[in-house]
């Protein structure tokens, strides 16, 4: 092809090589393999002699290419200039060439986006938004994202090329005539980089969203709207102070190291992003919380750690404690947009996002969204073109991408969604979207919101090194009851039906209201309020009992007849909590408060439900105690013995479970004695031996568990030998009366020879048992397999003799003899 004429150079058509390096570095692109295009204007009527150019990253021959008519682009992703060259995909990206500048610059929000990485003012009519990914991934796997996100977004549909070319910052727009306009800028650079899914799960149907409803009236504690911090601009040093002021100065002493330490991190993440540095965080915070009255090192936790804190941590907390950010400035749209704000908020086009189905087809709008509106309908929200609407029957992602997409998604919802209800139909929403029905079940969901759970409250590995153990506060085990129920923490207190166990909890309420002790644990430190809630149980039998412990009137004591596990009612009871701090909540019973679920005990949703139960008590500064029933398997105690899933188990510190006491095979139901297993991760565990007082409904220690076995497993050793002895020979009854006399003179045993020429069985001068012969041994033999019976009785003790012999020495036990004194009147 002949080459064409040189344009006249243009002062103006100098490259600026600091930006265009710039952005190739911030694409993270090798410059000795970055491939660079160049083409004249479309509309220019000589492209024909102009023509094209390709060729490695030299701004020299760029410049030139620039100066005789083309405008100068990059090949984003890696490899060569065309499709089946490239090797490696670096960003996503998306333009419009058919929407107002204003608003392509905050199409983002619009669209319920991430914030782009980078934005490219092209110098003509579009903005390039770019999502650059954390690492390259395959073309093969950035295809079908891209064309989702352009179809998502209603963008350029040439986009969808892994070759694409896109116009290079530093670089001039080239007009029609050949002539340089204006510049092409870098407008916005960030540091977000973004995982795969990251933008798979912002194109699937919006899960945190929901049609705006009509204002209602509100019942409990109003709830602050919550949005995703991570996607939100930085925002200003005077909200930050604001929000900070909101959180509550740390108490020392409090439990609260991990939530502060945790709210510090976030707060530099805060400042930083603000365009401040980590030391003014750390004035802040010495401000709102002082090392030297506090019980903490600021400067020392703020460089212990906080990789993977980011500042959402930090307006999460002052969200907990009713901050809430300003209202979003008015920003323009377009002509025939609806001013919705986000795709989060869509007010009455009942749309879940661009593509999807609007609720008034009496109206549309087109691709432009100029045109189309309906009469007397008002300006319309902006709809994409019809040829590129998402359809979310296929997702175009790899089995693995989809699983992180729907992890990412979880682990957002449990730290902003209480309500389980709402919650589960979120997650079920997006593992339907995401076509995980055959690979993932319902039901295995539950264990991924638990590990989203221990995930949230910091239950992951991190190893402290020795500066570091010695920097923080050493942690320590705070108690309401010491070696029994933790503070700040979850407690089950399980049993089967009638056991006693709600008596149990309201004799501990005893304890805890009046300071007294507990079973022989210790009392508290001080009296503490009680927040007592007994939906499971009848007004009058809680009146009783309460009146019978004295504490039907005791000040520090809350009565709640009736709870829910509904967000209302857990602002109620947060409010009451809040009032009383450091209450003590005795829920009553699990299976009563949860009966407006729609999942069961056996179901591992209800362990989530416990934890977001624990989770929203405890940060509030209260200790949660929970009554749960048992199975109906006799041999089981402690965690083995709760009924329902082991999520619910899991969910606790400590459990206590209370049962019958057995002999044999049968339960003694009408004996007053009880057994209590205590199993924990804080403190030792404890098997004991309790009694219920009838008349003041008290508990009282009666001893060890082990030690009521030993006893009677005795008296069922005296069961058995007070049948032989009663069966006995005369000279057998005779050699127990013997030994009778020996004990009773503090005597030691005696041997089986010895005995038979005690009682006249065996002659005198007889020294070893092969002296014996005919009935005489006979005797002896009878006489030692009826003493080896008579287990619990008889003691037997071997007896070394010179050489490697021995003899057993044979004696009464104490209880044997107090047995056989009683019995036989020996």
């Amino acid at each position: 092809m002949a080459s064409a004429e040189p344009v006249a150079a243009s002062p103006q058509a100098c490259i600026d090589r600091g930006a265009a390096q710039q952005f190739l570095s911030l694409l993270g692109k090798d410059p000795a393999r970055a491939r660079l295009r160049a083409f004249p204007h479309r509309a220019n009527p000589a492209k024909g002699q102009i023509g094209a150019r390709k060729g490695p990253f030299d701004l020299v021959v760029a410049e030139q290419w620039q100066r005789e008519g083309r405008g100068i682009y990059l090949v984003i992703n890696d490899g060569g200039d065309r499709k089946s060259e490239i090797t490696a995909c670096r960003a996503l990206f998306v333009e419009w060439d058919d929407r107002p500048i204003d608003w392509q610059l905050n199409a983002w929000r619009e669209l319920g986006l991430p914030e782009p990485s980078l934005i490219v003012l092209s110098g003509g009519r579009s903005a390039h938004c770019y999502w650059l990914l954390n690492r390259p991934i395959p073309p093969q796997e950035w295809a079908p994202l891209q064309a989702e996100l352009i179809a998502y977004a209603a963008g350029d549909p040439h986009c969808k090329d892994a070759s694409r070319v896109m116009r290079l910052p530093g670089c001039w727009y080239i007009d029609a005539a050949g002539q340089p306009t204006s510049p092409v800028e870098l407008v916005h650079a960030s540091d977000q980089r973004y995982a795969p899914e990251d933008i798979a799960l912002a194109l699937l149907p919006d899960e945190f969203a929901e049609a705006a409803p009509d204002p209602a009236p509100q019942q409990g504690i109003p709830l602050p709207e919550l949005v995703d911090e991570d996607f939100v601009p930085p925002r200003p040093l005077e909200q930050i102070r604001t929000a900070l002021a909101a959180i509550p100065r740390r108490v020392e002493g409090s439990n609260t190291y991990a939530d502060y330490r945790n709210l510090l991190w976030g707060l530099i993440q805060a400042c930083e992003q603000a365009g401040h540095d980590r030391e003014l965080a750390i004035a802040l915070m010495e401000a709102h919380s002082p090392s030297a009255s506090c019980g903490w090192d600021i400067r020392q936790v703020a460089s212990s750690g906080g990789e993977q804190i980011g500042a959402a941590t930090f307006w999460f907390h002052a969200r907990q404690h009713g901050w809430l950010p300003p209202e979003p400035a008015h920003t323009p749209r377009p002509p025939g947009a609806q001013a919705t704000g986000s795709r989060r908020n869509q007010g009455d086009t009942g749309g879940r996002h661009p593509g999807g189905k609007s609720s008034d087809r009496s109206s549309s709008s087109n691709a432009r969204g100029a045109k189309g509106a309906g009469s007397g309908a008002g300006p319309q929200r902006f709809s994409p073109r019809p040829d590129t609407r998402v359809r979310w029957g296929k997702v175009h992602l790899p089995i693995n991408r989809r699983l992180n997409a729907l992890e990412h998604c979880i682990r957002s919802l449990v730290g902003r969604e209480r309500n389980s209800l709402r919650r589960s139909a979120r997650v079920r929403e997006a593992h339907s979207a995401l076509q995980l029905k055959t690979a993932l079940r319902l039901q295995e969901i539950g264990q991924l919101i638990l590990e989203a759970h221990d995930l949230r409250n910091g239950n992951r590995f991190r190893g402290l090194d020795q500066a570091e153990r010695l920097a923080m506060p050493q942690p320590v085990v705070e108690w309401e009851i010491h070696g029994c129920i933790p503070r700040r923490d979850l407690s089950i207190v399980g049993g089967r039906a009638k056991v006693g166990k709600t008596r149990l909890v309201h004799a501990l309420a005893r304890c805890l209201l009046c300071a007294e002790d507990f079973l022989g644990f210790g009392a508290p430190d001080a009296p503490r309020p009680v927040i007592l809630v007994t939906d499971d149980q009848g007004d009058g039998d809680t009146a009783q009992m309460l009146q019978q412990l004295g504490i039907w009137d005791h000040p520090l004591l809350l009565w709640s007849r009736r709870f829910r596990a509904t967000e209302a009612n857990l602002d109620a009871l947060l409010a009451c909590l809040a009032a009383h701090p450091g209450a003590v909540v005795i829920l009553d019973s699990l299976r009563s408060i949860t009966r407006s679920c729609c999942f069961g005990e056996n179901d591992p949703e209800m362990g989530s439900l416990i934890y977001d139960l624990k989770h929203q008590i405890t940060d509030a500064g209260g200790t949660l105690l929970l009554i749960h029933h048992c199975n109906k398997a006799n041999d089981t105690t402690g965690t083995e013995a709760l009924s329902g899933h082991n999520a619910i188990a899991g969910a606790a510190n400590t459990i206590l479970t209370l049962h019958y006491l057995a002999k044999g095979n049968r339960q003694i139901k009408d004996s007053p004695q009880r057994r209590l297993v205590r199993e924990a991760r804080s403190g030792p565990p404890v098997d004991l031996v309790v009694a219920i007082d009838g008349s003041s409904g008290t508990f009282a220690r009666l001893g060890t568990y082990d030690a009521l076995q030993e006893q009677q497993e005795q008296e069922s050793d005296l069961d058995r030998a007070s049948h032989r002895v009663r069966k006995a020979s005369e000279k057998q009854q005779e050699a127990l009366r013997y030994l009778q006399v020996l004990h009773a003179n503090g005597l030691a045993g005696v041997g089986l020879l010895e005995l038979l020429q005690a009682i006249g069985a065996a002659p005198a001068e007889a020294r070893l048992k092969r002296d014996l012969e005919g009935d005489t041994l006979s005797t002896y033999n009878a006489l030692g397999r009826f003493l080896s019976q008579l287990d619990g009785l008889v003691t037997a003790t071997r007896v070394g003799t010179s050489g490697q012999s021995y003899y057993l020495r044979y004696g009464l036990s104490d209880a044997g003899a107090e047995w056989l004194a009683h019995a036989f009147h020996l």
